[in-house]
């Protein structure tokens, strides 16, 4: 595994080795429990924010939150003008279509999705200004279908809306949760990056945060800092939030919502089930929740029955590796690591790292010491500890470090 870093490098090289799967855990910074989120009737509820500069966004900004339609009714979605046709904007819902909405000098100015959000599935909706053009995504995936040649912004004194338009109409029916506002673009990168995750709320360009993790009571905070205060209206109800929603330093990841598994990365060879013996592999998705996805450079082929008629992915020593981009691999670098991996080298050579992150934050590596047969496991301080005994077969590797304070096992 090969990660470019400022200052360092991920890397597995000159190493013939089969992997049959590779698991990250990470020890969160934060206990989570299962957050709330705000239920709307359809018939009186709705959520506001009284009027601000910070809310009046202009030429750039972006809407994020996360949602779960009970109905195929029209329905508005967040709403910020005092007449629709000549100021203001508003994202809406046309038989379940997201669409974003300005109104200038009598007309509205509309960019419409290609397809509808699904009933019932929790699901996360991001619309992007960027000057003329907007972008609409579900579950950070660009699903814009009919653009519109937007203009700036006509700012207004209106109170910003959740769930039902400034008109009073288009009440929604359904659940909402996790509603951010920035003054700026938000990057396709940058949403599916951070849209499974709960923000410190000190962003940059963030100006209004709402995550209704409110048990009781109309006044939701506003966590951006900006003390925009939300209230909800009429019989809004608090109930336990279904969005995929983690803790910074770790996802959902098997078994878990809301932060309570510490799993961040999960690389399964039996993931590639319809591959061939000898296929080169495209893509190495992780099954974690985190989407930590590795891209091949050479050809990493598929090994359809290694050991007990299970696969792994063969490396062929020369130039085979795979990589995941800067941003990313940082995520997997936190103060506690637990590392799990079971392999089967046929040879050893110089640099025989099976997971390695160097940089210029806190590193690890995972390897073997060159000429021998046994495993090391060193981190940033240089330290390191190894086993004793040769790698011999099918072996799974247990490294464990936090910080101070680091162990390696190995089970063959």
């Amino acid at each position: 595994v090969l990660i470019n870093l400022p200052g360092g490098k991920m890397k597995i090289y000159k190493y013939i080795i089969l992997l049959s799967f590779f698991l990250v855990f990470v020890q969160p910074a934060w206990a989570s429990t299962p957050g709330n989120a705000v239920l709307f009737n359809g018939s009186s509820d709705y959520a506001s924010v009284a009027n601000s500069s910070e809310l009046n966004l202009t030429n750039n900004g972006t809407w994020e939150f996360w949602i779960n339609r009970a109905t195929t009714s029209d329905e508005t979605l967040l709403s910020k003008t005092s007449d629709y046709l000549n100021n203001g904007c508003y994202i809406s819902l046309s038989s379940g279509v997201v669409y974003y909405a300005q109104g200038i000098g009598g007309s509205v100015i509309t960019t419409i999705a290609s397809s509808a959000l699904p009933l019932n599935v929790w699901t996360h909706v991001a619309v992007v200004k960027n000057g003329a053009s907007c972008s609409i995504y579900y579950n950070g995936i660009d699903v814009t279908g009919t653009p519109g040649n937007h203009l700036a912004i006509v700012t207004n004194t209106a109170e910003l809306r959740f769930g039902k338009h400034n008109d009073n109409s288009q009440l929604l029916y359904g659940e909402m949760d996790e509603i951010r506002i920035w003054n700026l673009v938000r990057t396709p990168q940058q949403i599916a990056d951070n849209m499974h995750m709960r923000l410190g709320g000190n962003e940059i360009g963030l100006v209004g945060y709402w995550q209704f993790d409110e048990s009781a009571g109309t006044i939701v905070k506003d966590s951006s800092g900006n003390n925009n205060d939300c209230t909800l209206i009429s019989a809004v109800m608090h109930v336990e939030s279904g969005a995929l929603l983690y803790n910074p330093e770790g996802p959902g990841g098997v078994g878990g919502i809301n932060g309570t598994s510490k799993l961040t990365l999960w690389l399964k060879a039996d993931a590639f089930t319809s591959a061939s013996d000898g296929q080169p592999v495209s893509i190495w998705r992780d099954v974690s929740g985190y989407n930590h996805h590795f891209t091949p450079v050479s050809a990493p082929g598929f090994v359809v029955n290694a050991q007990n008629n299970q696969p792994a992915i063969l490396f062929d020593g020369t130039d085979d590796y795979f990589s995941i981009e800067n941003a990313n691999a940082r995520r997997l670098n936190p103060v506690y690591t637990s590392i799990f991996t079971v392999v089967n080298p046929t040879g050893f050579a110089d640099e025989n790292e099976i997971f390695a992150l160097w940089g210029d934050y806190p590193s690890y590596a995972l390897g073997a010491i060159s000429g021998k047969g046994y495993v090391s496991f060193a981190t940033t301080n240089n330290n390191a500890v190894q086993n004793t005994t040769n790698i011999s077969g099918w072996t799974l590797l247990d490294a464990h470090w936090d910080n101070t304070a680091y162990f390696l096992k190995m089970v063959i």
